[in-house]
């Protein structure tokens, strides 16, 4: 490390001659943000972030000079370094750092889809992009069965390899998950999604997909990303709850199918910008990723100003742009607030959040339904906006472009909270753990009227359910994150 010893030692040289920042910069802000970088980067480093992390990495290196720091602070921010060094000493660079296995599930209900034109175009685009690096292709069912040329096939429809009567998803995902976790590998399943449940009970689905999950997650921290397609089905479909002899039903019409990514954080991301990107790829519906624990911790501050805020406060902490906890709190009234015929006196505010690094997809970041807020309060989120919805002639905007420039951060979104009553305490705002709601809509415990039906597949939310419960009990944690505010009079 002393090449890299001597750069910082000039890359130092050089600061010192340069004009000073802006000193309103907080001192606990900047400890807490480097930390939380030198965590993200710990989680979610590879080749490909390398120059991007050490332009962070010098820019706080070169603020802690603004600082004036105690024998505390200086021990802190020399283990944050020694931590960041480290990475970078143990870290292999790598042209392309993972490969792919590419699953087929090529079970006999999948045949409709191969009439499908947007089906076609998705496996043309994915199958190609997967060509760029070390791959292997797979028709699975009971089995897996290695294939060269699985495009050609798929586009040839010759897909018709082993036991196509039956799809053990039991299998395939414990496969998929399995594969995945070696060699920091990405895997992809191309599924119907349509459990079969050969006992006839459709409850312990879950089940025995959380076991087989458990087992393949206990010593390692991969993720899963569900994806929903649609694509034109034309052939025939085989119910899993019509009587023997009218299960297989002759249909022309849409059907979902599903696309499962598995891999680490850093994988997945990389496959979801170059190898999976779902704006091109046609049919694309809704997204959900699982993962045990968040790669970093989100940065957040109560906003000043803004069209959010309704009454009276002062920061607790005089000249931080950057705050957690107020004082002097005082309710006012306020027209546009209206909840019923209701007008009282209300107090309310904005908390801007930095959810970039949370690695979950915006639909279930803005869903008011993945939140919780403490009970003991009289507080209720009232929204959720992302950043880009932001009025650019607001005085949100105006607010967040201040602090923004002033802390060299991004925000992603702002939480709206109001309350009428017991203002005053610790304020927690909690993202969970939950199962989207796509998802649950997605299922279906009936599917012999099938004809016309063309967003729901038989058991699929209690298959997706079984994957949810895994990650839940891997983390022993029911939230992904808590945003910790304090209220005082």
């Amino acid at each position: 490390m002393k090449i890299y010893s001597a750069y910082l030692t000039l890359f130092s040289f050089v600061i010192i001659i340069s004009c000073k920042r802006d000193n309103s910069y907080d001192l606990d802000n900047y400890l807490n943000r480097f930390e939380s970088f030198v965590e993200n980067t710990e989680n979610n480093y590879n080749s490909d972030v390398r120059s991007q992390k050490l332009d962070s990495f010098n820019d706080f290196i070169e603020r802690k000079k603004d600082f004036k720091l105690s024998s505390e602070n200086i021990r802190t921010i020399n283990s944050l370094e020694k931590r960041f060094e480290n990475i970078l000493e143990n870290t292999p660079s790598k042209e392309n750092p993972y490969s792919i296995n590419f699953y087929f599930e090529n079970s006999a209900s999948m045949n409709g889809y191969l009439e499908g034109t947007e089906f076609l175009k998705v496996m043309y685009r994915v199958v190609g992009n997967i060509q760029n690096y070390d791959n292997k292709s797979f028709f699975v069912n009971s089995n897996e069965h290695q294939q060269s040329n699985i495009l050609e096939k798929i586009n040839k429809k010759q897909i018709k390899v082993g036991d196509i009567s039956n799809s053990d998803h039991q299998f395939i995902f414990s496969n998929a998950i399995n594969s995945a976790s070696e060699n920091n590998s990405l895997s992809i399943v191309v599924t119907d999604g349509i459990y079969s449940v050969t006992d006839g009970n459709i409850d312990i689905v879950p089940i025995k997909i959380e076991q087989a999950f458990q087992k393949s997650l206990k010593s390692k921290n991969t993720e899963t990303v569900v994806l929903k397609l649609t694509s034109k089905f034309k052939g025939t479909y085989y119910s899993e709850t019509c009587q023997p002899g009218k299960k297989a039903i002759k249909i022309n019409q849409s059907r979902p199918y599903y696309m499962l990514l598995f891999g680490d954080s850093s994988v997945i991301d990389k496959a979801l910008k170059d190898i999976v990107n779902v704006t091109e790829l046609p049919g694309y519906n809704e997204q959900a990723r699982f993962l045990s624990s968040l790669q970093s911790k989100p940065i957040y501050t109560i906003l000043s100003q803004g069209e959010e805020k309704i009454g009276h406060f002062k920061p607790a902490k005089r000249g931080s742009s950057f705050f957690t906890e107020i004082i002097d709190v005082e309710k006012s009234k306020a027209s546009r607030y209206s909840k019923g015929e209701n007008k009282e006196n209300v107090f309310q505010f904005g908390v801007a959040v930095d959810f970039s690094n949370t690695d979950l997809p915006n639909s279930y970041l803005e869903d008011l339904g993945n939140y919780s807020i403490s009970q003991e309060m009289g507080y209720e989120i009232l929204d959720i906006q992302n950043i880009d919805d932001v009025e650019k002639n607001s005085r949100t905007y105006k607010e967040l472009n201040k602090i923004q420039e002033a802390n060299k951060v991004e925000f992603t979104h702002i939480i709206t909270v109001s309350a009428q009553t017991n203002l005053f305490g610790e304020l927690e705002i909690s993202l969970n753990k939950n199962l989207p709601e796509w998802i649950k809509e997605s299922g279906t415990t009936n599917d012999c009227e099938i004809k016309g039906e063309e967003k729901t597949t038989f058991a699929f939310d209690q298959l997706i359910q079984g994957i949810s419960k895994a990650y839940q009990k891997k983390s022993n944690n029911s939230n992904y994150l808590t945003i910790n505010l304090k209220i005082k009079i």
